[in-house]
């Protein structure tokens, strides 16, 4: 059974990670961070290989269940948003702040009724 790996890409120039990802193959993931400008790391590897760096892959977990890996993942991602780290990923959908939703529109008080 195929393991699904929770990872980080690390800027060598700071030592701190700026992408979390979870993948069955995260070597062949962040290659394709490097060569995929619809990625959200791409630019930073961009960055970091113009420097004359190339940035670190480092997987912190690894799972058998795709669930528990993303959970993880989540988790690095929360983690790092609240301590200030500056990462790259969008925050976990089931993080994200939920638009109010409301029964009328703005120009409803203006109804005759």
């Amino acid at each position: 059974m195929t393991e699904w790996c929770v990872y980080v890409l690390v800027d060598p120039r700071d030592g701190k990670h700026f992408y979390v990802g979870c993948s069955k193959e995260p070597k062949e993931r962040a290659c394709g961070h490097r060569n995929d400008p619809a990625s959200s790391a791409y630019w930073r590897v961009k960055e970091i290989h113009a420097a004359g760096h190339k940035c670190f892959l480092r997987v912190v977990a690894r799972y058998k269940d795709k669930d528990d890996a993303m959970d993880h993942e989540n988790r690095l991602i929360m983690d790092g948003f609240v301590n200030g780290l500056k990462l790259l990923n969008r925050l976990p959908s089931a993080l994200r702040p939920r638009k109010p939703t409301y029964l009328w529109t703005e120009d409803t008080h203006n109804c005759t009724l």
